[in-house]
């Protein structure tokens, strides 16, 4: 257990020393966990992390099962396993998650928003979140000639700390604000098109200082986005407790990419916007985007498809065209529920999202997101749909495997307690009478020995 603290074999610590290495949050709920086995008799299982004494986050299981004695608790027996490697890869996989939801919001906010700027403040949040960044900003790269860029911020976070600060800031933030100094850690991202990690900016070189009342910056990231070989956009995050690092930037790269694609889109927007359609403007878009898209007529049926829809059923133009998707990519396992329910908003020209398991045409299943909009009508055509489809297939992967680190026993492959506790609940909710044994192999083990502590007690 000593390993576990990462002290020595020959420690001496008392138990209220060693629960001084628990966080303070999970300090609490073992205490609690402990307390409830003693005055209940409760058992517990869960997970805790601790500090061990070099530094080092560790995360340790630990069951708690109390041994009554005529009535008594008389003694808590149990284990600690260190799970640390495994709640890295839980931790791991919800960033993930979380990154490729963000960038499902960023392809799918172009549609919604049809090419408007505003699109990149929920955009923002991902980040801050991401990033566990306090403020930040997205903004397009552009240039008065060839080396004088400047920074147009379509998403800012806001952190006026006087009057006209608040002032300057409701004047140009929804238009978006301009910046072109570029004596400044930012503007060494555009003038040099290359990534600023500053840790200790109030000593960096490359800064420009802060003008007087600026909140304090003990942190910044500035990451370039380019396109076609230029520096069309970048980001700025801010005051990240830990520091900014390359290995953040890694993993920021896809949304990154995202954010590129919709600047590229933003400005091929703002280029036609005078004298293109609705429909036009969602065209464009379909076919620079890696998702399927699909538009139908208002009965369904296909009229057009991109190179993505291809890429993930296989069906090409000739093969689909004409015909409901539903027909070609649904299969045995699709949800029945969620069809019934695709179709209803069809009938009722109502926008819907829903997630579905389609099959390609080499009969391989996939999970898509499949955004859907109602296009308006015209003279010609009583008005169609565009659904724009997501490839969710490796989320809904990292969701089963949470699933199971979450509800199934590694060692036997059986539903642990949470689990079986859920299925017993929902089970006896059910109006028919019915028996229910529960056998605890804990308590079975823990009453076998104290037996074996009996004299004449043989097993």
């Amino acid at each position: 257990m000593n390993e576990l603290y990462d002290v020595d074999k020959r420690d001496t610590r008392t138990f209220e020393q060693r629960m001084q290495a628990y966080t303070l949050e999970d300090r609490a709920r073992l205490t609690n966990a402990i307390d409830a086995a003693i005055e209940q008799r409760k058992a517990f299982n869960d997970t805790f992390q601790l500090i061990t004494v070099s530094g080092e986050p560790r995360w340790v299981r630990i069951t708690g099962n109390p041994l009554v004695v005529e009535g008594n608790v008389v003694q808590l027996i149990g284990t600690m396993l260190d799970v640390t490697p495994r709640k890295r890869v839980e931790t791991q996989l919800l960033r993930q998650q979380a990154l490729e939801r963000a960038i499902m919001r960023a392809q799918a906010s172009f549609i919604d928003e049809q090419g408007n700027a505003k699109a990149l403040n929920p955009l923002l949040d991902d980040l801050l979140a991401l990033t566990s960044s306090e403020y930040g900003f997205i903004g397009e790269v552009l240039y008065e000639s060839a080396d004088s860029p400047y920074l147009v911020a379509h998403a800012i976070t806001d952190i006026t700390w006087d009057e006209p600060s608040r002032l300057f800031f409701a004047k140009n933030a929804p238009e978006g604000m301009i910046f072109s100094n570029l004596d400044t850690l930012f503007g060494h991202v555009m003038r040099h098109e290359e990534v600023v990690i500053s840790n200790t900016p109030a000593s960096d070189p490359r800064s420009g200082g802060l003008p007087p009342g600026h909140p304090a910056l003990n942190a910044f990231l500035g990451v370039p986005i380019h396109s076609h070989g230029q520096c069309i956009a970048m980001i700025g995050l801010a005051k990240r407790p830990t520091g900014y690092d390359t290995a953040l930037v890694d993993f920021l790269a896809p949304l990154l990419g995202s954010i590129g694609q919709f600047i590229n889109n933003l400005r091929h927007s703002r280029q036609q916007y005078t004298d293109q359609q609705a429909i036009a403007r969602l065209s464009m878009v379909a076919k620079n985007t890696s998702n399927g898209v699909v538009i139908t007529d208002a009965h369904g049926k296909v009229e057009w498809i991109n190179d993505g829809f291809t890429r993930l059923s296989g069906y090409s133009f000739e093969e689909i065209v004409g015909k409901k998707p539903g027909q070609l990519v649904q299969g045995k396992a699709t949800d029945r529920s969620t069809t019934q329910r695709i179709a209803h908003a069809i009938r009722h020209r109502q926008r819907f999202e829903e997630e579905l398991l389609n099959y390609r045409k080499d009969g391989t299943p996939y999970w898509v997101h499949i955004s859907c909009n109602p296009l308006p009508a015209t003279e010609q055509t009583g008005g169609g749909f565009i659904a724009i489809q997501s490839d969710i297939t490796e989320t809904k992967r990292h969701e089963e495997a949470l699933y199971k680190a979450a509800n199934i026993d590694e060692l036997t492959g059986l539903p642990n307690q949470r689990l079986a506790r859920a299925q017993l609940e929902k089970l006896t909710q059910q109006p028919e009478p019915m028996s229910v044994y529960v056998l605890n192999l804990m308590t079975l083990i823990c009453l076998m020995t104290y037996l074996a502590t009996l004299p004449g007690t043989i097993f």
